[in-house]
């Protein structure tokens, strides 16, 4: 078929785009080009065809793996500043800021402390349940890198830390604790009761975890 000359840019787009590795840049850079196809009366499957040519691999995998990967537009990461410590992790009077457990930062409303971006800016052709199992098997890939840290964990190297040290184990914490729970209620998953079993214990570990560190920073 002759491509469209809006397409042929919106096909370059997103090549370069997935050259860079951004994964917001390949969001944009497919919607465009998904947008130029039905302008253009291109169907789906042809879009694809075309997409695939241009990257010289399959497009769905990589454009699966940039959606899974695009983030909360609210938020960095899952965390918002604190308004009762203004980010300082601590109040004007020298104590701990109780709203925020001392790191200066309080989970995201909006996407509830995952750091994923909505279903809205998701693009709907591409199932939800294919999405969930990269973000599943990405959270098991961040879960087994935390787990050495916190195994044994029992306060003392903690104490040894900086406080950004402790701040930036915590925010790591909770936003690992957020996508898990986000994980385990997603109907679109499928999750089997092993894996279910598996995750809800992690939430249990990050719990525990937490405390700990919210001690360090009350100095208990």
């Amino acid at each position: 078929m002759d491509i469209p000359k809006d397409m042929q840019d919106k096909l370059t787009r997103l090549r370069k785009a997935v050259d860079s590795r951004e994964a917001e840049a390949i969001c944009l850079a497919y919607l465009a080009l998904r947008k130029s196809a039905a302008t253009n009366g291109v169907q789906a499957r042809e879009m694809f065809e075309l997409a695939d040519r241009a990257l010289s691999r399959p497009a769905a995998n990589v454009i699966i793996c940039a959606f899974a990967h695009r983030h909360c537009p609210m938020c960095q990461d899952g965390m918002t500043e604190c308004e009762d410590c203004e980010g300082a992790g601590v109040l004007n009077d020298g104590r701990n800021c109780l709203a925020c457990d001392g790191i200066g930062m309080t989970s995201c409303d909006f996407c509830r402390g995952t750091g994923w971006a909505p279903p809205a800016m998701m693009a709907p052709e591409i199932a939800p349940g294919i999405r969930k199992k990269q973000q599943f098997v990405d959270v098991e890939k961040d879960l087994a890198d935390l787990k050495p840290i916190m195994l044994g964990s029992d306060g003392r190297k903690e104490g040894r830390l900086t406080t950004e040290q402790r701040r930036s184990l915590q925010r790591w914490a909770m936003r690992l604790r957020a996508r898990l729970n986000s994980l385990i209620h997603d109907e679109d998953l499928d999750l089997n009761t092993e894996e279910k079993k598996r995750l809800l214990q992690a939430v249990g570990e990050l719990d525990a975890y937490l405390a700990t560190l919210r001690n360090v920073h009350a100095g208990k």
